[in-house]
């Protein structure tokens, strides 16, 4: 979405939401992941209820590419943990240490 968005001049912008990254065009929230469903905030509260965390209005800001980046990497992280492929999930947990070395990322 992203990446299409700006070859189009529209500016759609990753959400860090802790459990599940999301979108967002202007003030609309949008679910990349389940056919681009258009949230409320309250789905968004909703959703990190499921994870028994409280809403802070810093779950909506925007996510940089390097948090974006770590954040794909984690789920190759757990996918590699599911398949047992140490080799894999070894290589991919330096590279996130290398990206979030020295608080560069929050």
């Amino acid at each position: 979405y992203i990446m299409i968005s700006r070859r189009a001049n529209l500016e759609i912008e990753g959400i860090n939401l802790p459990g599940h990254f999301i979108a967002r065009h202007e003030d609309v929230y949008f679910d990349p992941f389940h056919k681009g469903r258009i949230l409320t905030q309250g789905d968004c509260r909703e959703i990190l209820s499921k994870q028994n965390l409280p809403f802070d209005s810093k779950h909506l800001m925007l996510a940089t590419p390097r948090q974006i980046f770590v954040r794909v990497l984690a789920n190759l992280l757990y996918v590699y943990d599911l398949e047992e492929d140490a080799e894999s999930h070894a290589k991919v947990e330096s590279w996130i240490k290398a990206l979030t070395a020295h608080s560069l990322i929050k």
